[in-house]
């Protein structure tokens, strides 16, 4: 099992653990990212300077090449599910973790393109190696909060194969994450599909199978004559039956969830960018835009009439609307 856990000296409000949609392809038991449970911690610290939102994940594994990587979808719908997570965090950000990303990566740049979130390595142009490969895939990134150093603190050692990164950071006040990067959005959308059109090909590749052993079967016990063809297809079928039956459950039960955990982290991509949508047109209004300017009324919006004033302004539907409040007489 993944173990992720929080070490903090100062208070937790709170915690919470989300166990990602996509973990992996459940036959491959050699890699145990999907028995691991990977998924992401969300905490909220009390800081001297406020509150503060924490979060820790580890996101799958790259066990092969870039260009025949066949988690590279499972990877990105992680990246989906964390970035949709953490726009919704308005306290200072941090988030850090076992990101299994490179700089030059695709997924690394959905993550920052989608949540706003900066790399403190980058920042601070400190850049070092965390893995055994000679890579960085280990980051401290902060939306919000500064940093003012980061390191490698520990050597690569029996326990892990990847260094710890420590980082100081100034805590200063959050900031909203900006619009989605249309760009970042576009990138998402191809890999998730082509993840989803590889689980559909696993799932067809599986079905077959079971048609094949079945057919197997069914030739060997059609052969009437005791040779030795019958007694080889007997064997292959006594064989091919237990593997057809595990393929269909293969079939049926993981990789059709894993295609429907594809389509609902499409669905949570599809859903925040239509709200985006949705608050630029809300942000275009003429009523918003004097919300958010929160002027006063001009001048020349009031009226002074004897023994009454009327106001006119904009209500929330963006019309203009009056209000006539009565003074109190002179006696």
């Amino acid at each position: 099992m993944a173990l992720s856990a929080v070490a903090s000296r100062l208070a937790i409000e709170s915690a919470a653990f989300r166990r990602y949609a996509l973990a992996g392809i459940a036959t491959h038991l050699h890699r145990g990212d999907f028995q691991g449970g990977k998924g992401f911690q969300t905490l909220r610290l009390r800081t001297p300077a406020g509150p503060l939102a924490l979060v820790n994940t580890h996101l799958h594994a790259q066990y092969h090449p870039d260009d025949r990587d066949p988690f590279l979808g499972h990877r990105t719908g992680q990246v989906v599910e964390l970035a949709a997570s953490l726009r919704t965090l308005k306290e200072p950000l941090v988030a850090a973790g076992d990101f299994n990303l490179r700089e030059d990566q695709d997924g690394y740049r959905i993550l920052t393109a989608l949540t706003g979130l900066e790399d403190a390595a980058v920042q601070l142009d400190r850049r070092e190696p965390t893995s055994s490969f000679g890579t960085r895939i280990d980051f401290v990134l902060t939306r919000g909060p500064r940093p003012r150093r980061v390191g490698v603190f520990a050597e690569r050692g029996l326990l892990s194969d990847h260094a710890g990164v420590v980082a100081e950071l100034e805590i200063a006040s959050g900031r909203p994450p900006s619009r989605p990067d249309p760009v970042a959005v576009a990138e998402a959308r191809a890999l998730l599909a082509a993840g989803r059109a590889d689980a559909l090909h696993r799932r067809r590749l599986a079905r077959a199978g079971v048609i094949a052993a079945t057919a197997t079967g069914a030739g060997a016990l059609a052969l009437r004559r005791v040779s030795r063809r019958r007694f080889l297809l007997g064997a292959t079928a006594a064989l091919a039956l237990p593997c057809a039956v595990l393929s269909a459950m293969s079939a049926e039960r993981w990789v059709s969830g894993e295609i429907e955990a594809f389509d609902r982290v499409a669905a949570l991509r599809s859903s925040w960018v239509r709200g985006e949508r949705r608050r630029a047109v809300t942000r275009a209004t003429p009523a918003a835009r004097w919300r958010e300017q929160k002027r006063p009324v001009p001048a020349r919006d009031v009226h002074a009439h004897p023994g009454s004033c009327l106001v006119s302004g904009a209500n929330s539907r963006g019309r203009p609307s009056e209000r006539r409040a009565r003074r109190p007489s002179q006696r």
